[in-house]
């Protein structure tokens, strides 16, 4: 969906980050820690290893010591654990309870007197993308060259990044064509040039003809200015199931499909201008959707009708983005279905005046119908607001959309982290196979997880929990998560952020050499 936004301000030049365990030593917090605390409810992070103790032999292993920590799996916090992390690889290798005779070292990262989560996770943004109240979407996509989006892609990862949030989906270079690739190696081990989230990228995104934009004002029936195009534009069954074939090849880690749209935007201002229309048959729908699972690759729908929901839930698309105009039937599809919903709540709110109050008390009602239902796990939500039309680094908005129109706290934080990793990771950890996955992770030796895990690659690794064999993506924030939800998340808040064992931010302040 691309709306008008307001304004922001586009953050400074990045610079390349300390390895966690070169940092000078760290201030230590002056909290004590928690007095009574327990063992983990979890198995997923009550963690001993098969040769725990041997873990010291490994160059680059250090602690991070934790008065409080957010177990997403549990949706419940636990108390005074300490976090063994390979800093080469950015494995967590354990997480076990705090001796009371602790005695700290030079290398630990002491976030005792603070809340400590797993990385947070967006599942829908675009780094090519910025605030419309700056340029608009038109002007971006024909009049900005793609070195000067990319410089402002570098940006924009670093911003998020400083915001707690260690990975992203992004749906689509707007007309940045395959850019996300070569960001994406930039920022990712091994090469690490920039800082940065794990980037997951899905290209160019697919329309039908005639159905995106930009579009010329002098040759109306041609697509694209200049050569420019917002996505790529396929009619007919072979060329939908070439254009998945291309993108796949180019790099993508995901299919997004445009399954509606405002097609008549072009027409005279009416009533119908802002409606979605479906822009694919149900057969080139299908045939994008198979090839790509059969490539093993998953694939995002922007749908904003029910019906378009529905058709894209029967052929099996993996997530649905935006589903702004569900009824009932839609959300009880959507209950008994595998397929994650996510609602994009940001873009809608900060873009009530354009989108009308009827649209906007449907997204609304819509979400809050839901509520219970995913509590209970009955539906599945990803977290993601659309970031890119609204300013980069405010990526915890949806977050704080979702509290705000009725959702817990702590379940919001599992969606935005666990839930948010099971909605962006790739096809192998999805069914029985990535379950098993996940179990024999737990039974390497250190040696055998260290290898896996730099054989794996940034997007590879298990993310959205800190238990064993999952990725050392850790954050702090400032303020009572339970009390205080959305102060305590704002970018603000966030006080320390690691991504794969390197740690870009503490005390608040980006840890970067010159």
């Amino acid at each position: 969906m691309h709306l008008p936004h307001p304004h922001a301000s586009v953050p400074p030049r990045a610079r390349t980050p300390v390895s966690g365990n070169e940092l000078p030593p760290l201030r230590l917090g002056t909290a004590s820690p928690r007095p009574g605390s327990g063992g983990f409810n979890s198995p997923l992070v009550r963690v001993g290893t098969p040769d725990r103790d041997s873990f010291w032999q490994l160059k680059g292993v250090f602690r991070v010591i934790s008065s409080k920590m957010f177990d997403p799996a549990s949706v419940s916090f636990v108390y005074d654990k300490i976090i063994a992390v390979h800093g080469p690889s950015g494995v967590i290798l354990s997480v076990d309870d705090m001796p009371s005779d602790l005695v700290l070292k030079s290398t630990d990262v002491d976030l005792r007197g603070m809340t400590v989560l797993p990385g947070l996770i967006d599942a829908h943004v675009h780094l090519f993308l910025h605030t419309y109240g700056e340029t608009s979407w038109a002007e971006q996509t024909t009049s900005e060259t793609i070195v000067e989006r990319t410089v402002r892609a570098t940006n924009h990862a670093r911003r998020t990044l400083m915001a707690g949030f260690t990975a992203v989906r992004d749906l689509g270079t707007e007309g940045a064509q395959d850019s996300d690739t070569a960001l994406r190696a930039c920022i990712s081990k091994p090469q690490c040039l920039i800082p940065g989230p794990r980037y997951f990228i899905a290209n160019r995104a697919i329309v039908s003809t005639g159905s995106y934009g930009p579009r010329s004002n002098l040759w109306l029936d041609r697509e694209g200015v200049e050569g420019f195009l917002g996505a790529e534009a396929v009619d007919g069954i072979e060329a939908c199931r070439k254009a998945v074939r291309r993108q796949h090849g180019a790099g993508a880690d995901w299919i997004k499909i445009y399954g509606d749209y405002r097609v008549k935007a072009r027409q005279l201002p009416s009533m119908e201008s802002m409606d979605s229309f479906p822009v694919f048959s149900r057969e080139e729908m299908k045939v994008m959707i198979d090839t790509a699972h059969t490539l093993g690759t998953r694939v995002a729908v922007h749908a904003i009708n029910e019906s378009t929901v529905l058709t894209a839930i029967e052929l099996g698309a993996d997530t649905i983005e935006h589903g702004s105009l569900l009824t009932s039937r839609g959300l009880d599809e959507l209950e008994n279905t595998k397929t994650i919903w996510n609602p994009t709540l940001s873009v809608v709110v900060t873009n009530k005046d354009t989108v009308g109050k009827p649209y906007f008390d449907n997204v609304i009602a819509n979400f809050k119908a839901v509520v219970d239902r995913a509590v209970a796990g009955k539906m599945r939500l990803a977290v993601g607001g659309d970031t890119g039309p609204y300013p980069h680094g405010n990526n915890a908005l949806e977050l704080q959309l979702m509290h705000k129109y009725g959702a817990p706290p702590l379940h919001v934080l599992r969606w935005a982290t666990m839930g948010n990793w099971e909605a962006i990771r790739g096809m192998y950890w999805e069914g029985q196979t990535g379950e098993d996955k996940l179990k024999k992770l737990s039974s390497l030796s250190n040696n055998e997880l260290v290898r896996f895990t730099n054989s794996a690659g940034d997007n590879g690794v298990p993310l959205g929990q800190l238990r064993r064999g999952f990725a050392a993506d850790i954050i702090a924030v400032a303020g009572d998560v339970e009390q205080d939800f959305e102060r305590a998340i704002s970018s603000d808040s966030v006080k320390f952020v690691m991504k794969a064992g390197t740690v870009y931010k503490r005390d608040g302040v980006p840890t970067l050499q010159p």
